[in-house]
């Protein structure tokens, strides 16, 4: 009797286990940030901790399929936003909502590529970037980044 309910348990066990629904695979996109993109560094990668003036930068993430990202950028806080801008010259692939220097707004929709756009400041300031991945209602990080 105990070796039928061992082999009934094992049979039992092996059946639940190919019956069972398995729980979808979620695949998590993530967005990244490139330290570098088209030679310039990019002011969204945690590597950058400052920022000179006058100097070119690039605003750029890696979006995987399905991802979307919005950079909302304005002069910290007691800071004048002189000199801050991006060049739409050099645009590849964000939708420039806004170009305003006290609020400038990106976006862009993932479809495996990278987007970028350069970005300078001038005179000594310091710069806020709100980061929003995949539609968040409050940004995900704020990266300031001050010039001297």
């Amino acid at each position: 009797m105990k070796r039928f309910s061992i082999v009934l348990i094992i049979i039992c066990t092996i059946f639940a286990g190919c019956k069972k629904d398995k729980a979808p695979v979620v695949e998590i996109l993530k967005i990244v940030y490139p330290n570098v993109e088209n030679s310039l560094l990019n002011v969204l990668s945690d590597t950058l901790t400052q920022i000179t003036a006058g100097v070119n930068y690039c605003v750029a993430a890696n979006l995987p399929k399905g991802t979307s990202l919005k950079i909302v950028i304005k002069p910290s806080s007691g800071h004048n936003s002189t000199g801050i801008g991006i060049d739409q010259m050099t645009n590849n692939g964000w939708t420039v909502i806004s170009a305003d220097s006290d609020n400038t707004i990106l976006q862009a929709k993932g479809s495996g590529q990278t987007v970028s756009i350069n970005f300078m400041t001038g005179p000594p300031t310091s710069v806020d970037f709100f980061v929003y991945e995949n539609d968040s209602v409050a940004p995900i990080k704020i990266r300031t980044l001050k010039n001297y």
